[in-house]
């Protein structure tokens, strides 16, 4: 799981960075560090629905980034390519898995009761 996360990271920090000018700016690399953050911690848990949910808060804040020219468009791009790695590298983590439970029959319903039980109505009481 480590080595998900470690991919995570190293995908979106040399997207971020680039070389040269980044044009990223410093609002924006404030927020994409936070959801990276976020990406990163549930990669490493190996929780691939919160790591999913996590991807897609960070395109989305590359979309809004983008929207407000806080990203340039060559940064937009190497962020959504490392986005979509990032994407194939948590197929890597194991599927989420469900589990369901039965509760035990309770004495409710089973037909005794009135006259047939200790606890019914007609029960007689012991002595």
């Amino acid at each position: 799981m480590r080595s998900i996360a470690r991919v995570v990271l190293i995908a979106m920090l040399v997207a971020a960075c680039g070389s040269g000018s980044t044009g990223v700016s410093k609002t924006a690399a404030s927020r994409l560090h936070a959801e990276i953050s976020l990406l990163r911690a549930a990669s490493t848990s190996g929780d691939r629905t919160a790591a999913r949910i996590a991807l897609a808060r960070v395109r989305a804040e590359i979309a809004q980034l983008r929207t407000r020219r806080e990203l340039s468009p060559e940064a937009g791009r190497r962020l959504r390519a490392a986005a979509a790695a990032v994407e194939r590298q948590l197929s890597l983590l194991p599927e989420p898995t469900t589990t369901t439970t039965t509760a035990a029959p309770s004495s409710e319903g089973t037909g005794r009761g009135k006259s047939g039980d200790e606890h019914g109505k007609g029960a007689k009481e012991k002595d």
